[in-house]
């Protein structure tokens, strides 16, 4: 994770240690796990386009 990612997950985990409603932390919680998951899926969307890059048979 990047500077943003970890910036978005601290605030996000800040804000639900402070709620007290259980459906306010479920939500912020799965938006934690949202974050994690797109940073995922954007390392590996990078790392695709990376390999197309480099494939000699694509020249």
């Amino acid at each position: 994770m990047e500077n943003y990612d970890d910036w978005l997950i601290n605030e996000l985990k800040s804000l639900e240690q402070e709620e007290t409603s259980f459906i306010q932390r479920a939500i912020l919680n799965e938006a934690i796990d949202i974050v994690k998951e797109q940073t995922k899926r954007i390392e590996q969307a990078k790392g695709e386009l990376d390999g197309r890059v480099w494939d000699k048979q694509g020249w």
